[in-house]
């Protein structure tokens, strides 16, 4: 089993040590064994960009294969769902706790969901270093 799920992509851009690839969603989603996990089948098109040392080798319109591992892929869902869950169970019990009324625990766990999002958001250029993808061109076959 491979460790890493790749979707087939475009490249829109190229630029020093950066490839901009769009990945559409295609019929083959369906009967990927994947699919319940996968991000992609949120929208129907995704733009990432993606770093690389050899952005020199792709050009504009280029079909290719963007990978990430399913390690990267679960720590994203780690970081974007489950703490937060944990974050607003929480500070909900906790608000709860003191005795306050139904409208400030609302409003103060919503808060802090919030606040844990705007610092995640702090720590973008972490994230891009740390959450990397494989981009591979496609093998065009010669008749």
């Amino acid at each position: 089993m491979s460790n890493i799920v790749f979707h087939s992509a475009k490249v829109l851009a190229v630029n020093d040590g950066e490839v901009q690839v769009l990945i559409e969603r295609g019929s083959a989603c369906s009967a990927c064994h994947n699919r319940g996990a996968c991000s992609v089948l949120d929208n129907k098109e995704l733009i990432y960009n993606v770093l690389t040392k050899c952005s020199h080798n792709f050009t504009i319109g280029e079909q290719v294969r963007v990978g990430i591992s399913v390690n990267m892929g679960l720590k994203a869902v780690l970081f974007a769902y489950v703490i937060p869950l944990f974050v607003l169970l929480f500070v909900f019990f906790l608000v709860r706790l003191l005795g306050t009324s139904e409208l400030i625990q609302i409003l103060v766990t919503i808060a802090c969901v919030g606040l844990y999002y705007f610092i995640l958001s702090r720590f973008k250029a972490v994230f891009d270093r740390k959450f990397t993808f494989t981009l591979e061109k496609l093998q065009t076959l010669d008749y």
